[in-house]
């Protein structure tokens, strides 16, 4: 027979042994009352009851929302831009870090006379179809001939988002600075799949046929004025790139 004093030992080295290889459940998320802070992580308060189609000017957006203004210089058009939540996640640290911030778009537009026309919002995931719908009805837009290079920032999580690196988009490759050229007659796909580490940028990947008929993939972080410059560039050289397709 095993001496108590023993027994009460091994029992609680079992024990503890259990507990060791054993993963607590996880938390839930929760509702959490709703937030919005802008750029630099200020709150805001954010009413769009003001926007009145054909009533309601550019002037008066400008002035309502430059907080939010993501600097897209287009006259017919104010891109604004913010992050939200209404939830907690608790399995994350206390505090703010449970907070569960998503990015947030206003798209307003204007007519000839100034006066909002139309406007919508949106989450990161919904960009790319809100950019490629606005540019359809935006046959003002002129295509650059030459080269264009946009600023956009590595999409890797271990890569300092401080970094910037040259996008060019010319009329037979794209070229993301370190990479190689990509014929654009091989891209496949463009997907915006959320919000950037940086509050202005989203991310975004860029799916393409490799030479060996495997998929290849470029992932990078962009604000808002060069996505649109990306998209305007394959809706001239390769439009299905836009058309999403689940994997």
């Amino acid at each position: 027979m095993i001496p108590r004093a023993r027994l009460v030992l091994l029992t609680s080295v079992l024990a503890g042994v259990l507990a060791g290889a054993g993963c607590a459940p996880p938390m839930p998320v929760i509702p959490a009352p709703n937030k919005t802070i802008d750029y630099r992580g200020e709150r805001r308060k954010l009413d769009l009851r003001f926007l009145q189609p054909g009533t309601t000017t550019r002037e008066d957006v400008q002035r309502e929302l430059a907080w939010a203004d993501t600097g897209l210089n287009r006259p017919s058009v104010f891109w604004g831009r913010w992050q939200s939540s209404s939830f907690l996640d608790l399995n994350r640290s206390v505090g703010e870090q449970r907070i569960l911030w998503r990015g947030q778009n206003l798209l307003v537009e204007f007519d000839n006379s100034g006066h909002v026309m139309r406007y919508q919002t949106f989450g990161d995931k919904a960009l790319l179809a809100a950019i490629n719908d606005w540019l359809s009805r935006a046959p003002q837009a002129v295509h650059e001939s030459g080269p264009q290079t946009v600023l956009v920032r590595p999409g890797q999580p271990a890569t300092s988002i401080e970094r910037e690196l040259r996008l060019v988009l010319a009329k037979d490759f794209l070229t993301l600075e370190g990479a190689p050229p990509v014929p654009v007659p091989r891209i496949r796909r463009l997907v915006c799949t959320g919000s950037g580490a940086n509050p202005v940028d989203v991310r975004l990947s860029v799916y393409f046929a490799e030479s060996t008929g495997a998929e290849g993939k470029l992932r990078f972080e962009a604000q808002v004025s060069d996505v649109v410059t990306l998209t305007e560039f394959l809706r001239w050289t390769q439009p299905d790139a836009l058309h999403d397709r689940a994997r």
